[in-house]
């Protein structure tokens, strides 16, 4: 999927079929929490092999918006990329 947005000439989600979030296992148990990071990390990976094929080879940002404080809109894991021109710093928008 890719999408213009007002920070970026540049914007498309990394995403998997799954119901995977943030904060829905037990971080406790050891199993899981090895299991979401190898997928955060595939994640990651895929992430950053797109955006190298999309030309974004000077840098991009990679955002997860987790709950209703950080407007989380889609509840299950998924990476949004913004690039395609210099970013600024704090982060901008609504």
């Amino acid at each position: 999927m890719v999408r213009l947005i007002d920070d970026a000439k540049f914007f498309f989600v990394v995403t998997l079929s799954g119901k995977e979030a943030l904060g829905n296992g037990n971080a406790s148990n050891s199993s899981y929490c090895l299991f979401f990071f190898q997928l955060l990390g595939h994640l990651m990976v895929v992430a950053n092999k797109c955006a190298q094929q999309e030309g974004l080879a000077e840098g991009y940002r990679v955002v997860i918006n987790n709950g209703k404080h950080g407007c989380q809109s889609v509840y299950h894991l998924h990476l949004h990329v913004i690039g395609g021109k210099q970013l600024g710093w704090p982060p901008t928008g609504n």
